[in-house]
């Protein structure tokens, strides 16, 4: 028998009988919805209520897997007595019904089990989520005990919901396919929920791998690294990213297509691992194994760098994470974790030397990255495919002297341009401004601030609003030099000001007419103002000087060493000693 899909038509009242037990599977994302999503359902039958309180209420479709339901006449009628239905689409408002029923004192609630978290519906209600949505529920009847009787008396008779059933459904992944046909509301799945459903199929077919074993282990594996806020925080697809390059790993297959490919394609595109004929050296068994390993080490190393990141030893390297996902090329950011996990998972520990082999790997990565982000784009599959082989040597403590080598077999230096222009003036107009930037500000931060700190201003804000700030206005630029010629675009003129004090401070530059006014001017607000680390350092080691300019050039100076010294070995193999600055940098 195929699979069979029917609808008919329930009023809320039948949906909460007690002779149907409902049952959310462990491929459904968590409750979610919140203040918005439940105001809006309040006000859209309480507008219902007050025009049209004798009509019925349409409330859109319920999708289940009925494969346990007992049918006849070709589903044109459901048998009275138990009946358990896998909840495809509708949880969220279920349970939000549910909530609301349970609040206005109606009794009739029928048996809800979460797979998820392996809980009834009724245990959950303890949990944070829904408690808060309890109580926007209760402060929006909040001393309106007639609205309360009229919500209580309308909803189970007069909502009406189409319920569709869907037979014989053998497959999670074919859930999904009906799932999405014929989705009209609610939530729809994303990727990561995709992925479960997708990778439980794959992982159960031909295997005797159990699937409610499998998606329990999954759900643990994502639950091991959403546990952590702020900084800290890890999604989803970080997890499958280490996950992917693992499998390249093991198959000794990384190429350029492959790390710069999504998720998606990887996984589950027509030639992906789940669809394709790839043959791995692992069973389907050990690859669900190796999943979860990295999910736990994922977490430990979280865990580590709560504590790791407290010091205020070479901040660079405790950013090295963040750096290269800011290098130009993102998508390589979760190789910090693949490095972790390829020294950790014999050991089950996360050391010290694991995380400082981790950090200078990744380091040696983003300066090689940043070099040709900052000066053209075309190079990007050479540079994936470069890194690419670096990764299929495994030779992770020698990253920095293969990429330097590899570097200087690029002969043609004129192609570095725009990166050996950021030693001199032209850090602005550089397409990397921004990291050369996070980099200066790293530098005033170093043995003042620690990590947490940096990471929390630089690379975690919820709200980006941070400007680059030009000290030295442009507007007092001289107009017949090039930008890349201009002081004012040069590193020691530029570093980060809260936005609301840059707009004022650009407001008030027009009523001056003499930089030294402005820049006096700009000293008064910077101390009254301050907040961030770069402008308390500008303040203590440069506001002594007696011009703008004087200020600007020893700080461009400070700050030019700083990059020279940082990019060491790379800066040498891309500046010509033929060049009187250059050679004067090299050997300085």
């Amino acid at each position: 028998m195929g699979n069979k899909i029917t609808g008919k038509e329930y009023q809320l009242s039948k949906i909460f009988s007690k002779e149907f037990n409902y049952y959310i599977p462990a491929y459904q994302r968590p409750y979610e919805w919140g203040k918005d999503e439940i105001i809006n359902m309040l006000d859209s039958i309480r507008e219902h209520i007050d025009t049209n309180c004798e009509e019925n209420l349409l409330f859109g479709t319920l999708q289940f897997n009925a494969d346990k339901i007992i049918i006849e006449n070709n589903f044109s009628k459901v048998y009275d007595g138990e009946i358990s239905c896998e909840i495809i689409d509708g949880h969220q408002r279920i349970t939000t019904f549910y909530i609301l029923r349970k609040f206005l004192g109606i009794e009739k609630l029928p048996n809800i089990s979460n797979e998820i978290n392996r809980k009834s519906l009724e245990e959950n209600l303890e949990s944070a989520k829904y408690v808060e949505n309890r109580k926007c529920i209760e402060n929006y009847f909040k001393n309106d005990a007639v609205l309360k009787d009229k919500f209580k008396n309308f909803i189970d008779n007069k909502i009406i919901f189409v319920s569709i059933y869907v037979s014989k459904v053998s497959s999670i992944a074919t859930t999904l396919k009906i799932f999405n046909s014929i989705n009209t509301t609610g939530l729809s799945l994303d990727v990561k929920d995709i992925f479960k459903i997708n990778f439980c199929d794959y992982l159960c077919k031909d295997s005797t791998l159990e699937r409610s074993d499998v998606l329990k282990k999954i759900n643990q594996a994502y639950e091991n690294i959403t546990k952590f806020d702020g900084i800290y925080s890890l999604d989803e697809n970080a997890l499958l990213d280490v996950f992917r390059f693992h499998i390249m790993k093991i198959n000794n297959n990384f190429t350029q297509e492959r790390l710069r490919a999504s998720n998606n394609m990887f996984f589950m595109e027509k030639d992906g691992l789940f669809n394709g004929n790839n043959k791995l050296k692992l069973s389907k068994k050990e690859q669900l194994d190796v999943f979860c390993e990295i999910a736990e080490c994922m977490s430990k190393t979280q865990k580590y760098l709560e504590k790791h990141d407290k010091g205020k030893i070479d901040l660079v390297k405790h950013c090295a994470k963040e750096l290269l996902k800011n290098s130009g090329y993102g998508k390589l950011t979760n190789l910090y974790y693949y490095f972790v996990y390829e020294q950790d998972c014999n050991e089950k520990i996360i050391t010290d030397e694991i995380i400082s082999n981790t950090e200078n790997a990744v380091t040696a990565i983003w300066k090689y990255c940043s070099i040709f982000a900052s000066s053209y784009s075309r190079q990007i599959y050479e540079v994936y495919r470069e890194i690419a082989d670096v990764l299929n040597r495994g030779e992770t403590n020698n990253i920095e002297e293969i990429l330097q080598k590899k570097l200087g077999e690029h002969t043609n230096k004129a192609d570095f341009k725009d990166f050996k222009a950021i030693f001199k003036n032209a850090v602005f107009t550089n397409r990397m401004k921004h990291l050369f930037v996070m980099l200066s500000y790293i530098d005033d931060c170093e043995n003042e601030v620690d990590a947490i700190s940096v990471k929390n201003d630089m690379f975690y804000r919820q709200k980006w609003n941070l400007d680059i700030e030009h000290i030295i206005s442009h507007r007092y630029s001289n107009p017949a030099l090039n930008e890349e010629d201009k002081i004012e675009n040069s590193i020691g003129n530029l570093m980060y000001l809260d936005r609301s004090l840059n707009r004022k401070l650009g407001k008030m530059t027009v009523g001056f007419n003499f930089v030294q006014d402005d820049y006096n001017n700009k000293i008064k607000n910077y101390s009254e103002k301050v907040t961030l680390q770069c402008v308390r350092a500008f303040l203590e080691n440069y506001q002594k000087y007696n011009s703008p300019n004087d200020a600007i050039e020893k700080r461009r100076d400070d700050k030019v060493k700083f990059l020279k010294k940082l990019y060491d070995g790379y800066v040498q193999k891309v500046l010509s000693e033929s060049d009187d600055d250059n050679a004067l940098l090299i050997n300085s």
